[in-house]
């Protein structure tokens, strides 16, 4: 029992001693710790002297340093008592980056996050690029390269693209494939052998094959075999050609075949040769027409010969309006001023009118009580007439004519002879007979005749057949078989086509005289040397000794210009016009010559109703065509007309064609032109001028 007790004292002294010296020690090293401060690799950042070994006691740790691709997390610690040593280290976790791929139009097709340094891998839908009918696209790669994440990345799509193929069959009308062709978007296939096949003529294909955008079939095409028939007359000139099929009837022509009459002989039509009813194609035939050979037989009563000129010219103004309707009411002449001071004028005096037979009537009584005839005062100008309320015949029916035609009426001028046509006078005897000019218009649905001067109005037939004689009407003589070509003369209408007369001939050699208002000129000398051109609307040719056919005259220099204001449909030149282009005068003379005005400056020349105006005292010169020609032609000038005495007192002409102006008054310059030693003359004409105070 002592024992025992004793042991536990023992014991519990131990235990003091024990705890003493722990305290004591304790007490000892206090302030004498390390912590060890180290990165992520266990590299030393900083070794600090600590108070404690207890982490959370520890203070002013440093600043866990950057780790590329990391971020700083927290510090962990260890403790080494037996060195008084604690260590602590820095923990990081690794970044994550956002990789977002995209499509080729910049749509997003995924997003990742992925770790720093590790590769990205898309894993969603293959990317895809809608072809088009040149390209298809397949998915080839990404870019950029794909590369180890350091940062937020973008990635789009790439696309290699190959140009599309197709099939191009070539078929025959019944399907036969007659070739197939792979060809490149964009390319032309390569056609076959043209096929054939009986009875008929490869046109075309289908459809065309030079570029190529989709499969495509090529079918030929063909026309069942035609044949061409052709219409002509005797001198070889086609009028008509069509093109008919195997088996096809073959119809008479629209147009009617004509032989040109001669000096002595007309030609009526008598049948095709060769052609019989109810004929087929079966090959090519071309029909001639066949004409009986008539001899001119001069009218022994006068009044048969006008009645047929007369019902002759209503026929061709009827056909002329019918092919050309614009040409009904179409005004040439005046400036625009002038024609607004006219349309004015017409549509105040006719302004009670309500019938267009009354706005004739009272047009034609206001022509007759207000305009003076006055043989000295020869100008055929509308607007001249008007405004001198003077004038001939020609003066007042061309007046008359474009007050009918601004009041809504078709009309037309006509001129012929006038007198009492008894049966003892024919066709060769007009001497006696004046020469006249008269009015045609188009009244209740039907050609009338008006003749202010001669105060006649709407005669009947058998009135016009006694005392008026056609020679043309709107400027063109009417034809009619049996036509007594010897009292006539300028240009003449067949069959649609123009021809021109002088000294009762037709003209057809290829040297074509062309005559406008009773001028006459050389055709092919003036259209290489003077410029003037013929345009033919359908590009067809003219049979021989026709001057033109549809179509405009236009001066080579000055179509713009000119084109429609000075050349009618059918080819006639009309008005007047001056120009000047550069240092040349030109001068659009309204009788369809063209001519160039030397010695003179533009700025002394005047339009005066419509005709040429200079001063007293002028030096100057009309120059033609034929003064640049190098040929040696004979010219002859003269001031005035055959026998007028009274124009030669107004000017004087030297031989080289300047002319010096010494009164006021309407003169005429006339001129003649032939080649040395020659009986006919190249060129024939007068021109109008008027010389002012």
């Amino acid at each position: 029992m002592v024992f025992k007790e004793t042991f536990k004292k023992l014991f519990k002294l131990v235990v003091i001693l024990f705890l003493s010296l722990l305290l004591f020690s304790c007490n000892e090293i206090k302030g004498n710790y390390k912590a060890r401060v180290i990165n992520w690799d266990d590299s030393l950042i900083e070794e600090l002297s600590v108070d404690s070994l207890d982490f959370d006691e520890i203070q002013n740790l440093p600043n866990a340093p950057e780790r590329e691709g990391y971020s700083f997390d927290s510090w962990i610690s260890s403790t080494d008592f037996d060195r008084n040593t604690i260590t602590i280290k820095a923990v990081y976790k690794i970044n994550k980056y956002e990789v977002v791929w995209k499509n080729y139009d910049g749509s997003i097709l995924k997003t990742d996050q992925v770790e720093y340094g590790k590769m990205p891998n898309y894993s969603g839908v293959t990317p895809t690029k809608l072809a088009t009918a040149q390209y298809t696209h397949i998915f080839s790669n990404w870019t950029p390269a794909l590369n180890v994440v350091t940062e937020n990345q973008e990635y789009i799509a790439e696309f290699n693209s190959t140009v599309n193929e197709y099939e191009v069959v070539f078929k025959d009308w019944d399907g036969t494939i007659l070739k197939s062709e792979t060809v490149s978007y964009g390319e032309a296939a390569t056609e076959p052998i043209k096929p054939t096949r009986e009875g008929y003529d490869f046109d075309k294909w289908s459809v065309a094959f030079d570029n190529v955008t989709e499969p495509i079939e090529v079918v030929a095409i063909y026309l069942q075999h035609t044949f061409t028939i052709s219409w002509k007359n005797p001198d070889g000139f086609i009028i008509e050609s069509t093109k008919l099929r195997f088996g096809d009837a073959i119809n008479l022509p629209s147009k009617k075949p004509f032989k040109l009459p001669t000096e002595n002989h007309y030609y009526e039509f008598s049948k095709w040769i060769g052609y019989t009813e109810q004929m087929i194609a079966s090959c090519d035939i071309e029909f001639e027409a066949e004409f009986i050979e008539k001899e001119f037989i001069v009218e022994a009563d006068t009044k048969v010969a006008a009645r047929k000129r007369y019902l002759a010219a209503i026929d061709y103004i009827d056909r002329y309006f019918e092919k050309y309707p614009n040409e009904k009411l179409k005004i040439y002449h005046g400036t625009s001023s002038d024609l607004t001071m006219l349309t004015n004028f017409v549509l105040n005096l006719t302004a009670s009118a309500t019938t267009e037979e009354e706005k004739v009537q009272i047009i034609f009584q206001w022509i007759k009580d207000n305009i003076e005839y006055d043989e000295s005062y020869l100008s055929g100008y509308a607007m001249d007439v008007f405004k001198s309320r003077k004038g001939v015949c020609l003066g007042q029916s061309m007046l008359m004519v474009d007050m009918i035609k601004i009041a809504g009426i078709p009309a037309v001028v006509a001129d012929g002879y006038r007198g009492n046509i008894g049966d003892v006078i024919t066709e060769h005897n007009f001497n006696h007979f004046e020469g006249h000019a008269w009015v045609l218009a188009f009244v209740n649905n039907s050609w009338e005749l008006f003749d202010p001067l001669w105060d006649t109005y709407k005669p009947n037939i058998d009135y016009i057949q006694s005392y008026y004689y056609t020679s043309t009407v709107d400027w063109t003589i009417p034809y009619y078989p049996n036509i007594n070509l010897n009292v006539t003369h300028g240009m003449i209408e067949i069959e649609g086509y123009y021809f021109t007369i002088s000294d009762g001939k037709i003209n057809r050699d290829a040297s074509i005289v062309f005559t406008v208002n009773n001028y006459q000129i050389n055709w092919e000398i003036y259209k290489l040397n003077s410029g003037l051109v013929y345009e033919d609307k359908e590009k067809a040719v003219p049979p021989d000794g026709a001057t033109f056919t549809d179509g405009y005259l236009c001066h080579n220099g000055y179509q713009k210009k000119i084109l429609h204001s000075y050349a009618r449909p059918n080819g006639q030149l009309i008005t007047s016009k001056v120009y000047q282009e550069e240092n040349e005068i030109i001068y659009f003379q309204r009788t369809g010559t063209i001519l160039n005005i030397i010695g003179i400056d533009i700025e002394d020349i005047e339009l005066k109703y419509g005709v040429l105006s200079v001063n007293v005292g002028t030096n100057f010169k009309f120059s033609h065509f034929f003064d640049k020609l190098d040929e040696e032609l004979e010219i002859y000038y003269a001031i005035g007309y055959e026998g007028d005495e009274v124009s030669s007192l107004l000017a004087t002409v030297d031989e080289n064609g300047y002319i010096t102006t010494l009164k006021s008054g309407n003169a005429v310059l006339r001129y003649k032109v032939k080649y040395p030693g020659g009986d006919s003359y190249l060129a024939t004409g007068y021109i109008h001028f008027i010389i002012n105070n």
